[in-house]
């Protein structure tokens, strides 16, 4: 059996990870409530501040079957490799896009997207940057519950797509 838990900060994490759980039949928690007993495998589903995967720390010594990361970049611009080798990843990780609620963020949060933001704007805007660019700025949605259907599969099957 494997179980969902997951870290978020503004509820795409979150949104993932109980549509995958349902979609399994599985069990999902918060990493703040999943007891640490648990004997389950987890599936981790959470976002990334950099190449950290916030949370998946504190899954410990858990039976980790796979990670979902979950950021705002189209998935060409995920670095995969960094983010597993940062983390110390060595189970399968897929990536979504998620969401930026801006009334979720912390003023920090909100300083650092500006400068983002503004260093997109000054490179140039264009059709790729400008989606992201915007989300930064007025908060965005790229969420889409089919992107998840890779780790629905894998988890169901434990087969990746080529």
């Amino acid at each position: 059996m494997v179980t969902v838990v997951y870290s978020s900060r503004s509820g795409s994490s979150e949104a993932y990870a109980k549509h995958i759980a349902t979609s399994l039949g599985s069990q999902c928690f918060s990493i703040k409530e999943v007891s640490k007993d648990l004997d389950d495998q987890i599936l981790y589903v959470g976002w990334i501040s950099g190449a950290r995967v916030v949370g998946l720390n504190k899954v410990g010594d858990m039976k980790l079957k796979a990670v979902v990361v979950v950021g705002i970049e189209p998935e060409s611009r995920f670095k995969k490799v960094k983010v597993t080798n940062y983390n110390k990843i060595r189970v399968p990780i897929f990536y979504l896009r998620g969401w930026i609620d801006r009334s979720k963020l912390n003023v920090f949060q909100k300083i650092l997207f500006a400068v983002i933001a503004a260093k997109i704007k000054l490179g140039g805007l264009n059709q790729y940057n400008q989606p992201i660019f915007d989300a930064m700025m007025e908060g965005g949605s790229f969420y889409d519950e089919s992107s998840a259907e890779d780790v629905i599969r894998f988890i169901g099957t434990g087969q990746q797509k080529s």
